[in-house]
């Protein structure tokens, strides 16, 4: 278990906060070619440009999020509120960056934001469409299997403590039966704590018919275990 909880960020909600595609490509261990010709859903996407920069490459991704039933002007407004949330919480507490993926807190800045205005850009223009949907974990109105990957990134263990264990097992097991392989990063919350319950939950994953593995990534911004937790069917 990494244990750096003297870190203890706090945010207030959770954040409309987004990253890019090569992020994507780097803390869910991705390449380019694995997802052509594949339809990805992106869950508690967020401010994330990941669908707008995969729609460029030929990926057909949909974006998921509660908060895309806010209008563009509504949507701008709360993600330069959380983007300035998040920052102000990261300068609070220097040491919660691994500064490894990004050089400097004005790198990680100036490529947040730069996700979040590709983001609200094609939002404006996609806003009611399929690319963004607003939809909520733990029960999603898709087909057994409608889609080849599902990914997760930034919410379901990161905010662990407002989120009860039965959510993230039923989370889960809805992710795996609408795609057919899901990946969640990261492990850890908020203070760089990992799940405390993870071996229970893939216990629990794996009674239902489920495979799941952890696997190393090359990719740390936050102090935390650098792990993705991979759910296949069995």
């Amino acid at each position: 278990m990494s244990d750096t909880g003297n870190q203890n960020v706090h945010f207030e909600r959770v954040a409309f906060y987004g990253r890019r595609w090569a992020d994507y490509m780097g803390f869910l261990h991705l390449d380019e070619a694995m997802l052509a010709g594949k339809r990805v859903l992106d869950v508690a996407a967020g401010t994330s440009s990941f669908a707008v920069e995969a729609a460029e490459r030929g990926v057909e991704v949909s974006a998921i999020d509660p908060l895309y039933a806010l209008e563009p002007d509504a949507a701008r407004v709360r993600a330069e509120e959380d983007f300035a949330m998040v920052m102000q919480a990261i300068v609070d507490k220097p040491d919660y960056l691994a500064n490894t993926t990004y050089a400097t807190l004005e790198d990680l800045k100036a490529a947040r934001w730069a996700a979040a205005e590709r983001f609200l850009i094609d939002y404006r223009e996609q806003w009611g469409e399929a690319r963004y949907r607003p939809l909520s974990l733990p029960e999603l109105p898709f087909a057994d299997g409608e889609f080849d990957y599902a990914f997760c990134g930034h919410f379901l263990f990161l905010f662990a403590d407002r989120l009860e264990h039965d959510f993230h097992r039923d989370a889960l097991l809805e992710l795996s039966r609408v795609a057919k392989e899901v990946r969640v990063y990261p492990l850890f919350d908020t203070t760089g704590t990992t799940y405390p319950r993870l071996d229970k939950l893939r216990g629990e994953l794996e009674a239902r018919g489920r495979r799941t593995e952890k696997v190393p990534v090359n990719y740390s911004v936050i102090s935390g275990e650098c792990a993705l937790l991979r759910i296949t069917r069995q």
